[in-house]
């Protein structure tokens, strides 16, 4: 019997748990969706790093979907609220007739059984389609090949996803099976008289919302401002002024609007603006704290789909950029961070060697005794130890430091600088591995980057730079060396005339402020040599394989401007492998480990390299991060955003309930449908639309703020990001402004008052 009744009582109210029924598939749907991502390998074939991060991810994901799922079981009670109210009437007339509460309950249990049981079907089943989507993406992060749709079915997250959806259920269920135990037959008596909200003095409303702005508008200011947002107590102040102005805002934002429009009589009383500012005073006032959290909610859900994606985004296309080698090796020819250590260096040549002349521990040079009988060294760097004795000894450069850096410089000189030909001494697979290379070696220049800003800065040129960036040097490279790297790349020669420069620069942070040092037609001097911009803008020809943005930028100089014989500050090869790079990578790894130890990308004796990079290694070091925190934000994001829009819609439903008898007022009065519906939809409309448009204001500045911060994978964009993020909440929105409404005009359509 009890069976047959709950059959029944579901087929009839089942327009009235549509929201029900729909927010808990969603919620299903997203469990299951981003759960599934541990199955992924199976269908990508991911590498064993790749697969590691998967793993990690399913796993950070597992925890957070507990907390996510005890949020929404507290949320899905206040939908058996709703659902147990609209059906008080039916209930006391059951006890009325003699059933009892267990009995009623047991009923109650099952319908809410029936709804879930189907909730979890459907969402398991949109949990299908949207895994696809994230299957897409995990392959694009990837980086890897995926054609068509591939459905696969995950026992783990159908498990994880039941386990979610218990944790809903039995919160929700408990909650409602106490409601309804507790219900009377004198309910049917029907609603209590319910009591106005007095309208507050407009002053007052004036007041409040003056203050609320200026809550908000001074933490805009302090979490915009550098030195303030770099402040804990700044940014707790900050953040207790946003809170304290949302609350006050949705306290007084719409009374004052309200007592405003009572000073137009013609705008006042067109139409039902009357009826729909009073029903959105009073229900705002009553629910100004549950408005000003959905708020906050609101706006970390957009926060964290906007960074999301934008991080995807950034790192997607930084390591493009970043990975356009197959590999790069590069060498310090200055250990001490000392621009004059190569030039000293020459006196600490007797630490070197014993005293029987025979070579010492902190190295090797090619010859037979001391090297007073080696070629003459480059400019800058003494034969004879005795020549710097003397300033040697006031010097507070570390002897070993020095040393080292000597070794390497004297190593380098024997050949020529010549990264290769070192490479190819040392590694007998070299050129069957190597196609093709292409070094370029840096040169200081005495000239740092503050040196570019400040002059900027004083012709009111725009960008600012950051005091440590100022102290960041400008090297200096050679522009046959440049365009040996163009041309690997397979990019055009430029040219640069007799006295023009180009400032190169990878993915730096500074990009505006060279670009705007250019647009001015700055000149820079490089060894007594005054040069101009060849172009207006900065080159960003990839430099290197890189972990991140790599360095703060050179100037390319005709090759005559630096002297001949100058020594090398740092030198970088650049290498494209003789293959296909996920083939031809193992094999050059291990040609690397095989002749120099290890993992062949460090080298203790700094010639023909100090270290390297793979572009494969690249990409298997940096996915890891990037892929945890864009699917972990995206799903913080979207679960939150269905559950902010699932309370507005309760909110707005529970208020149709009790104001039945108005709207049956105005229709007696002579009011037509078609102007209630309307009012009905304005009114659902600005009550989803008033926390919506805050939040996106508060996003706005966290999102300005996480674009300014320094990100190691390139620049983030927030355009794309935004404008998908405004399409998921669009999405969202309008689908629960619509079931609301379909529900509400359901209700308020009802003849008389009673429910």
């Amino acid at each position: 019997m009890y069976f047959k009744i709950a059959i029944r009582s579901v087929r009839l109210s089942l327009r009235d748990s549509a929201l029900f029924f729909v927010s808990l598939s969603l919620g299903v749907c997203m469990f299951y969706a981003f759960n599934s991502v541990v199955e992924q390998n199976l269908v990508l074939g991911f590498n064993e790093v790749q697969a590691d991060i998967v793993d990690l991810l399913s796993y950070l994901i597992g925890g957070v979907s507990i907390l996510l799922a005890i949020a929404f079981g507290l949320l899905a009670s206040f939908a058996v609220r709703y659902l147990v109210s609209r059906r008080r009437k039916e209930f006391s007339s059951l006890l009325m007739l003699g059933m009892g509460r267990g009995q009623i309950a047991a009923i109650f249990l099952l319908e809410t059984l029936f709804i879930g049981l189907l909730s979890l079907l459907l969402g398991l089943l949109l949990g299908q389609l949207m895994a696809q989507i994230l299957l897409f993406v995990s392959a694009m992060l990837f980086d890897v090949e995926f054609t068509g749709l591939i459905f696969f079915f995950s026992p783990l997250a159908t498990m994880r996803a039941v386990n979610c959806f218990a944790v809903v259920f039995v919160v929700a269920l408990a909650f409602g099976i106490v409601l309804v135990q507790r219900q009377r037959p004198e309910n049917l008596l029907g609603e209590a008289c319910q009591k106005g909200i007095a309208s507050k003095s407009l002053t007052v409303t004036i007041i409040l919302l003056c203050l609320s702005v200026a809550c908000m508008g001074t933490a805009y200011i302090l979490l915009v401002d550098p030195e303030t947002s770099a402040s804990a107590p700044f940014v707790a102040s900050a953040l207790t002024l946003v809170c304290l102005g949302t609350g006050m805002f949705f306290y007084s934002a719409v009374g004052c609007l309200l007592r405003t429009v009572q000073e137009s009589p013609d705008l006042y009383l067109s139409g039902l603006k009357l009826f729909v500012l009073r029903q959105l005073n009073r229900l705002i006032n009553a629910t100004y704290v549950s408005m000003s959290l959905v708020c906050l909610a609101l706006c970390l859900a957009v926060v964290a789909l906007s960074t999301g994606f934008g991080t995807a985004g950034a790192f997607s296309g930084s390591l493009e950029a970043r990975t356009r080698f197959d590999a790069t090796y590069t060498t310090r020819y200055d250990r001490s961070g000392d621009p004059n250590v190569a030039a000293r260096s020459g006196a600490f040549d007797d630490l070197m060697y014993d005293a029987e002349g025979a070579p010492g521990a902190q190295g090797e040079v090619s010859g037979e005794g001391r090297p007073d009988a080696a070629p003459d060294a480059p400019d800058g760097l003494a034969s004879d130890p005795a020549q710097t004795q003397g300033d040697a000894e006031g010097s507070q450069v570390d002897a070993a430091v020095a040393a080292a850096s000597y070794r390497v410089v004297r190593l380098a000189y024997s050949e020529s600088f010549d990264m290769e030909a070192g490479l190819v001494r040392s590694v007998p697979a070299w050129l069957a591995l190597v196609k093709a290379t292409a070094q370029y070696d840096l040169y200081d220049t005495g000239i740092e980057m503050g040196d570019l800003y400040l002059w900027s800065a004083n012709n009111f040129l725009g960008p600012t730079l950051a005091p440590e960036d100022a102290r960041a040097p400008l090297s200096a490279v050679r522009l046959t060396q440049f365009n040996e790297v163009r041309v690997l790349l397979g990019l055009a020669p430029v040219e640069l005339g007799q006295s023009g420069y180009l400032i190169w620069h990878f993915q730096s942070a500074s990009g505006e402020v060279f670009d705007s040092y250019l647009r001015a037609g700055g000149v820079v001097e490089v060894f007594g040599q005054r040069l101009r911009p060849a172009s207006s803008e900065a080159d960003t020809t990839p430099s290197r394989v890189s972990m991140d943005r790599a360095g703060h930028g050179v100037l390319v100089v005709p090759d005559d401007v630096l002297p001949a014989g100058l020594l090398p500050s740092a030198s970088y090869l650049d290498i494209m492998y003789n293959g296909e790079r996920h083939k031809m990578d193992p094999l050059f790894r291990a040609a690397m480990a095989s002749a120099y130890g290890g993992d062949g990308w460090q080298n203790a004796n700094g010639w023909p390299f100090e270290s390297g990079l793979t572009s494969d290694y690249v990409f298997e070091s940096s996915i890891g991060p990037t892929v945890i925190a864009s699917y972990l934000a995206c799903y913080v994001g979207i679960v939150m955003l269905v559950c902010c829009a699932f309370v507005l819609s309760l909110q707005q439903l529970s208020d149709a309930v009790s104001s039945t008898n108005r709207y049956a007022l105005l229709r007696r009065l002579g009011t037509e449908q078609r102007m209630l519906d309307r009012a009905l939809l304005a009114q659902i409309g600005i009550y989803f639309a008033l926390p919506f448009a805050l939040s996106v204001a508060h996003a706005a500045v966290v999102v300005n703020i996480i674009k300014g911060l320094p990100f190691v994978y390139g620049e983030l964009d927030f355009t794309f990001p935004l404008l998908v993020t405004a399409g998921i909440v669009a999405l969202v929105y309008i689908g629960y402004i619509l079931m609301t409404y379909a529900n509400a005009r359901k209700l308020l359509r009802q003849p008389s008052g009673l429910l």
